[in-house]
């Protein structure tokens, strides 16, 4: 990041003119046209076409980092990007969050945590004989099978964050095993047997009534706002690290949430169905270009699969924000998608009060997700966008269909995934599309609708 090359600017050009600049406005509009930089020279330019990329052909990027003063300069060849100081494009966080829950929770991964350096510097001194003496020491309240098989899991870092998912879901979905019932004092669930007519769609309704995410900053990046699920993203200016002090800026968040797991067989069949199948290969085409286009590498190559799940996460936040007490922005999504995994999880992300009032799990009862459902479904079949709304399709680097602010879009900051991905005709049905709706029986049942 480097100021504006007002020399240049004003001279339209290299120049080796070391005269005074000044800024002055005419005073008709407050708009840049009537922002002028004028030289003691002579030499004067309007502000107009200032922030636009064509104008500013042959000027190179200094390599320059603000927030490192101590580093040099990078070569670096690409254009440069003009924007204004206080543009939202300017600075875009890059963190990855992950719901502490066991087995991390668990006694002894804690225990290991607090004593992993004396591990560390007993087995570079006296290998594995030094190892057993730690564990003499500190860990006899555990078998020794459980210490090593604790350590080895603790030791092999996780690689990619669809292992931090999975780990999550397998533990959500596991919550009444006994491993997983060793502390609950960051992680406490309980559920309710679904009823027939929900069968078909979900497996399982699980409220967390405590639950405690842990976010991490990684970096930032500029321009082009960043994707928490992608493996690889080569444009993130990463954080400085010591190299006596090997961290990263985090924060705890405490909350409550409800998770939704999917059925797999009907999701199975509903994507057996022709219509859906070949919806669901533009999405994947599109979401592929898209990250191409920005140079992500994704592992994971989403579906109609995922957009059903995303959407019908957002049209839920939507609902519970107005029936809950919290705010759209207050209440995150994390989709759990892939050959393992076919869940949601709604959740309070906020540090301040509002990540614990009680009132999301409150609606976490069978009852209470059928009306949400209900209002969710009338909500979403007409949109006041429509017809142009519900005509929309995936197509080249656009990776929405039927979705708008109206019907689907919420905060930014609750989506994960910059509300890109949705499309209420896999929810519910919309004229032309009825056959490619996971819920079309439910929502004549629900809505008392004639599909």
């Amino acid at each position: 990041m480097s100021d504006f090359p007002w020399k240049w600017w004003v001279h339209r050009g290299d120049s080796d003119c070391n005269g005074t600049l000044r800024m002055y406005s005419t005073g008709n509009t407050s708009t840049l046209a009537d922002m002028w930089v004028e030289c003691s020279c002579g030499a004067k330019r309007s502000m107009n076409g200032a922030t636009q990329r064509d104008n500013f052909e042959g000027v190179a990027c200094s390599g320059h980092h603000p927030f490192r003063p101590n580093v040099k300069n990078q070569r670096c060849s690409k254009p440069v990007i003009p924007s204004q100081r206080g543009a939202s494009n300017v600075y875009f966080a890059v963190s990855r969050s992950a719901i502490s829950i066991p087995p991390w929770i668990n006694p002894l991964y804690n225990l290991i945590d607090e004593h992993l350096r004396d591990i560390e510097l007993a087995k570079q001194l006296m290998g594995d004989a030094g190892v057993g003496k730690i564990y003499e020491m500190y860990f006899s309240s555990f078998t020794k099978d459980e210490f090593d098989a604790a350590l080895e899991r603790r030791m092999n870092n996780i690689k990619e964050y669809t292992e931090i998912k999975q780990m999550e879901y397998n533990a959500i979905t596991h919550f009444d095993d006994p491993l997983y019932e060793s502390n609950k004092k960051h992680f406490k669930a309980e559920e309710d047997a679904l009823p027939g007519y929900l069968k078909k769609y979900f497996s399982r309704l699980i409220r967390v009534t405590r639950l405690r995410e842990v976010r991490v900053l990684l970096g930032f990046t500029r321009v082009d706002a960043p994707d928490p699920d992608v493996d690889e993203q080569p444009n993130v200016v990463k954080l400085s690290k010591g190299k006596t002090e090997p961290w990263l800026p985090a924060a705890e968040v405490n909350g409550e949430g409800i998770f939704i797991e999917f059925n797999k067989d009907t999701l199975g069949e509903w994507l057996g169905n022709s219509k859906v199948k070949a919806i669901s290969q533009k999405y994947a085409e599109s979401y592929q270009e898209f990250c191409d286009s920005k140079g992500w590498t994704v592992t994971v190559v989403r579906d109609a699969v995922y957009v059903l799940m995303h959407t019908f996460a957002h049209l839920m936040i939507k609902q519970m924000s107005m029936s809950s007490g919290y705010s759209s922005s207050a209440i995150r999504e994390r989709i759990y998608f892939g050959d393992k995994m076919s869940g949601i999880l709604l959740y309070t992300g906020s540090s301040d009060k509002e990540g614990s009032l009680g009132g999301l799990v409150e609606l976490g009862t069978i009852e209470q997700i059928t009306s949400l459902m209900r209002d969710a479904f009338q909500e979403t079949l007409v949109c006041t966008n429509d017809p142009e709304c519900m005509s929309s399709l995936p197509a080249g680097k656009n990776s929405n269909g039927a979705a708008c602010h109206s019907c689907c879009m919420i905060s930014e900051t609750a989506c994960e995934n910059g509300n890109r991905m949705l499309d209420r005709g896999l929810v519910v049905p919309i004229p032309g599309r009825e056959e490619c709706s996971y819920f079309k029986e439910l929502v004549g049942d629900l809505c008392q609708v004639e599909l």
